[in-house]
């Protein structure tokens, strides 16, 4: 043991070395080993001892023999996360410490050793042995596997919410407190034109060009001037918004703050919807009502004024002959008007049906050459009033009997709709054809008019609900827009198709197509 008074009054100068060196080695926390170039233990220190659990003296015996028999020299087994043998041969051949080399000590809990090897060099640079030193890092290894799973936490995190942030239907923008864009989602890019890497930094209302519904734009009208007065969140505002290709969406907007320490507002994150659809939507429900409410007030006005003429006498006495004719007359028109009355409350029953999924088809054996005939012959004189022309061209097929199975009732339906509606868009002096064919194991039907026809921009709509056409020759009797949604369920239900193509001022030609024979499962 080296006393306090050998250490300050050393014999000679030449101890002071090593009284130094036995001081360090005996009081230092971390463990040291010193071997010679070889790997021959020369000394451990005690530190050295309780970290590496020795059991054994290794003093004089070289570390290859001591690292493969760990358990005769060690109380634990040892776990080298390096080489041991080729590390130490490094250190001495390159005269450079090797840092950072980990060594598990499988005791009861577990404990981590960090290890550097330092190379000892003489006055000529030559290697003349090794210290190595042993630093218990359990603590910092536990919290190291902390951090790195609350790293791990927080990167999936951050993945999952980049997912949903890139990924989610509605736009999601984020702004700084100056109303810079910081964040701009793929929505964002797809509603405004604009990918994120060219609105960053900017301004939001240089990229959401929207105007209330007034017309007012920035500065008049701002989307987050509110938010930034109240510091309040903003469930829900509809704009009208003009994109990058000049093109104009209705958009739902809600604002949030997000408030710092001192409630002031460090961001503001906006989501966006596109409402167009909704709108359009809503538009068509409103017309529809407004058309309904006319088309099913028409005929109840009709009825009812005939029913007080008749009732009142203003008519004359209903038994006398010379009035007969003319109550005759009135009849058919109030059993005309009822029965119109009846085909609209139908129509509406339909869509209710088709959109609950309860209308049915009853498929049976119909000779569908004389169902053509039959609904072409009822429209005949309705078309001749118009001085429009209605034929139905036969096909070399058409002699021969051709049955198919579907519901009668049904298709006859899609017929009368079809052509009414060629009738109704159709002029004087217009002509209107029926085509059928047989293909491919389907009857086709196609229904050719030289009418208005249709623009292109309502073709991809004209099987949707609530959808007119304008420009309709009959002003009095538009119809209530339902007609084609149900010819389409009704084909759909079949296993048939149907489409359009249409040239305005040249006419539209509806094709549909019903399987020639339906097997029994349905």
């Amino acid at each position: 043991m080296i006393s306090k008074k050998d250490l300050l009054n050393p014999k000679n100068k030449e101890e002071i070395p090593t009284i130094l060196l036995q001081a360090i080695k005996n009081t230092i926390g971390d463990g040291l080993i010193l071997f010679d170039k070889k790997g021959v233990f020369i000394f451990l220190n005690e530190a050295a001892k309780e970290l590496l659990f020795v059991k054994k003296d290794p003093t004089n015996l070289n570390r290859r023999e001591v690292i493969k028999n760990r358990k005769k020299y060690n109380k634990y087994l040892l776990e080298y996360y390096f080489d041991p043998i080729k590390t130490f041969e490094g250190v001495v051949k390159v005269k450079e410490s090797s840092r950072g080399n980990l060594i598990k000590i499988n005791s009861k809990p577990p404990r981590f050793l960090e290890t550097t090897y330092i190379p000892i060099c003489n006055k000529t640079n030559e290697v003349t042995g090794v210290i190595a030193n042993f630093r218990d890092v359990t603590k910092l290894k536990k919290q190291a596997e902390q951090i790195k799973g609350q790293l791990q936490i927080a990167t999936e995190q951050k993945e999952r919410w980049t997912a949903i942030f890139n990924n989610v239907e509605e736009g999601v923008f984020v702004l700084d407190k100056d109303s810079r864009i910081v964040q701009f989602n793929n929505s964002c890019e797809l509603m405004s034109g604009y990918s994120e890497k060219e609105v960053l930094g900017k301004k939001i209302h240089k990229i959401f060009k929207c105007h209330d519904m007034k017309g007012n734009y920035y500065p008049n009208f701002s989307l987050i001037d509110k938010v930034s007065l109240t510091k309040e969140a903003i469930p829900y505002d509809e704009h009208l918004h003009t994109s990058r290709d000049g093109r104009e969406i209705w958009v739902g907007v809600s604002k949030t703050p997000i408030l710092n320490e001192e409630e002031e507002i460090e961001q503001i994150v906006g989501v966006i919807r596109d409402v167009t659809k909704l709108k359009e939507i809503e538009k068509a429900k409103s017309e529809f009502v407004s058309i309904a409410s006319h088309e099913l007030r028409t005929p109840l006005t009709v009825i009812n004024g005939y029913l007080s003429l008749l009732l009142s006498g203003d008519l004359g006495q209903m038994g006398e002959i010379q009035n007969k004719l003319y109550h005759l007359n009135i009849i058919n028109k109030i059993y005309s008007e009822t029965k119109r009355l009846s085909g609209l409350v139908e129509e509406l029953l339909n869509v209710t049906r088709i959109e609950e999924g309860r209308l049915k088809v009853d498929l049976k054996r119909t000779d569908y050459n004389e169902l053509l005939e039959e609904v072409v012959n009822e429209f005949k004189p309705i078309a001749s009033s118009k001085q429009i022309i209605l034929s139905l061209e036969k096909p070399s097929f058409y002699q021969k009997d051709l049955h198919i199975y579907v519901d009668r009732d049904r298709i006859k339906e899609v017929l009368v709709n079809l052509i009414d509606n060629s009738i109704k868009y159709t002029g004087k002096g217009g002509r209107i054809l029926l085509f059928p064919s047989v293909e491919n194991s389907e009857v086709i039907t196609s229904i050719q008019d030289t009418g208005i026809g249709i623009e292109p921009k309502l073709l991809n709509r004209i099987f949707e609900k609530f959808q007119q056409i304008p420009g309709s020759f009959l002003k009095e009797n538009r119809g209530t827009g339902l007609g084609l949604f149900i010819v389409k369920s009704i084909l759909d239900l079949h296993q048939g198709k149907i489409w359009v193509k249409s040239y305005p001022g040249k006419g539209s030609t509806f094709t549909f197509t019903l399987p020639a024979k339906i097997t029994s499962q349905y």
